[in-house]
This record gives C-alpha cells, structure tokens and sequence, in this order.
C-alpha cells in the first residue's frame, strides 16, 4: 500500500522512512506472521544493516534513516511500532495514531491530495 503512495506523490513529498527498535525481535514478542526473523539489535551497526535488510526486501521508494542505538527518534515521536507524520519545514502538519491499528495509508492518501 505504501509503494503505491509513494508512487502517487513522488512528485510532491519527499518520503523518509525510518527504522527504529524491531518491534517483534526474534527471543521477544514474536507475532506469528512475522515475515522477517530480526534479532534485537545492540548496536547502531546492527540496526543499520536490518534497517536496509528490511528495506530491501519491502522495496519502499523515498530515502532510509536509521534511529540510533538511544532510540532518540522513537522516544521522540512516540513511534512504536510505527507511526505515519508529514512534516513540513521542521512541523508536525500530519501524526497519525501509533499502528497497528492507529497506520492507517489510505487517511494519508487523503490527507496529501488535500495538500496539492
């Protein structure tokens, strides 16, 4: 759903995508459709390399940020598991609930076309 929005949009919004802690490490909270098998990582340098693992493999257009290993980016914005924002010029014009019941693609859909 979301390569679809960001082939809709690639003209108008510039998508980053950023990988935080792993929301169902393998020896934690494992859902059972997990299609990736991830460890926690313990350094900055794992997260990187699951990071573009994972980016790889959902074939996301738009650019990877990786949140360091003090989570900054995830206390921040309050994105666990995950969480869609549009920002502009360094604000918040757009927050959705936290997933997964609050990642709601199609509201973002309607919310850019609102912005053209």
């Amino acid at each position: 759903m979301m390569n679809e929005i960001m082939a809709q949009f690639r003209s108008d919004v510039d998508f980053i995508s950023v990988y935080t802690t792993e929301a169902h490490p393998v020896g934690g909270w494992e859902a059972p459709d997990q299609p990736n098998l991830v460890a926690d990582a313990t350094t900055t340098t794992e997260r990187v390399a699951a990071a573009r693992a994972w980016f790889d493999k959902t074939q996301l257009s738009g650019q990877l940020a990786v949140d360091g290993i003090d989570n900054e980016a995830q206390f921040t914005y309050d994105s666990m598991p995950d969480r869609i924002f549009v920002l502009q010029q360094g604000k918040v014009l757009y927050m959705q609930d936290k997933g997964p019941f609050g990642y709601l693609p199609d509201e973002l859909t309607a919310f850019l076309q609102k912005l053209k």
